[in-house]
């Protein structure tokens, strides 16, 4: 069986030596990943990269050829399974320096696992590039925002007797109690605490996805574009969870793909699913 692996990419316009300084060297990592007690430009040092009061990433510096090339063994929290992580710094003359990451899980990883961590490293290559680029710096994690074309006319997914068809909610009646998020360790409930809707064609879900912090809010609504009808849906309030970045960015990663498979199933009647 072959180990599973994450990617992401991004292109920077910076110079190759900058970028290298702002992945590599400690007093730069907190702009863009967290806060390290040592440079990562050293074979066989160990460095802990704290991202939160309640996470942290420890490494093992395995390669090294600057500015072009590290590579580090990473383990989450010290004690999960370890995985390999391979930078690549590909300068474009004129258009910035490319940078490619990596990330070789342990067999047993699941694709959804895979997706879930190839997200998490866009989004800090996303971070990386504003911070050099002197940009804004965005909330993070940003909202989920997904659109579905509708398979046929006349099908309409936000009707009441619908619903339940595709959406991964429950309850005896509507407004349900639960929405489910299903990946691959199973489906965990979090509490529905609000539930608006507008005939069949807008719906707003407040969900509590952290027991002390503020509720997130999914709007759903049909739309028409360029003569095409759509089933869209707006997830908000990430960054505002009382919580460490790492930990809202795995939680919005595992709401994407449940929403992800839920429209797709949504813009379908049910005869054809």
């Amino acid at each position: 069986m072959s180990l599973v692996q994450a990617a992401a990419e991004i292109t920077i316009d910076a110079d190759p030596d900058e970028v290298w300084n702002a992945i590599t060297l400690c007093e730069q990592a907190h702009r863009w990943w967290g806060l390290a007690d040592g440079d990562l430009d050293q074979v066989a040092r160990e460095v802990t990269v704290q991202t939160g009061s309640a996470s942290f990433y420890r490494l093992w510096i395995d390669q090294v050829e600057a500015p072009r090339l590290l590579e580090f063994t990473s383990s989450y929290l010290g004690v999960t399974p370890t995985t390999v992580v391979r930078w690549r710094l590909d300068p474009r003359p004129g258009s910035g320096v490319r940078v490619q990451i990596r990330e070789l899980l342990g067999e047993q990883e699941q694709p959804a696992s895979a997706r879930l961590a190839g997200e998490l490293w866009q989004l800090r290559l996303t971070m990386l590039r504003h911070v050099l680029e002197h940009t804004p710096v965005p909330s993070l994690p940003p909202d989920i925002v997904l659109s579905r074309a509708l398979a046929g006319p006349g099908w309409r997914p936000l009707h009441p007797s619908n619903l339940v068809g595709w959406l991964p909610v429950s309850g005896p009646e509507l407004p349900p109690r639960w929405f489910y998020v299903i990946d691959s360790e199973g489906a965990r409930p979090f509490p529905i605490v609000g539930w608006r809707s507008h005939y069949d064609d807008r719906l707003g879900i407040e969900i509590q996805v952290q027991p002390d912090g503020p509720s997130t809010r999914a709007d759903l609504s049909i739309s028409e574009s360029d003569g095409v009808v759509l089933l869209t849906v707006r997830h908000t309030g990430w960054a505002e969870l009382p919580t460490d970045t790492e930990i809202r960015l795995e939680l919005r990663s595992r709401f994407l793909a449940t929403w992800r498979l839920a429209i797709r199933h949504g813009a379908l009647p049910e005869v054809q699913r």
